[in-house]
């Protein structure tokens, strides 16, 4: 009995504490002009703001990836609108218009 109690508990109050949360979707395929959003991170600022960082990518692995961050000031309620923080072309600038095969990608954000 002192096994089963926890299962009853979690199958009862989970939906009474789900419904205490409302999904929202801060990154989604197919939007932004980009094809994909993959390998998501999230920090919480010092002020509280939460940001959220993750690949965008035009295509698969091969393709053009950038690193994009959307900012909540509100708990993850809403989110700002989608900014680049580090582009795939911005690569063409250090090493011309052939740059060799670099991928920023997989965000680890330190706060």
């Amino acid at each position: 009995m002192a096994r089963l109690f926890p299962m009853l508990f979690i199958a009862f109050a989970s939906p009474l504490l789900a419904a205490d949360y409302e999904f929202v979707p801060v990154f989604q395929n197919g939007t932004g002009g980009y094809n994909a959003y993959r390998i998501p991170a999230i920090v919480q600022a010092a002020n509280g703001d939460l940001l959220a960082f993750c690949e965008a990518r035009e295509g698969g692995d091969a393709s053009k990836i950038d690193l994009v961050m959307k900012r909540s000031t509100d708990e993850g309620k809403s989110w700002s609108q989608l900014q680049v923080v580090q582009a795939a072309d911005d690569f063409k600038s250090l090493f011309g218009e052939n740059p060799p095969p670099i991928t920023a990608g997989n965000p680890a954000p330190v706060v």
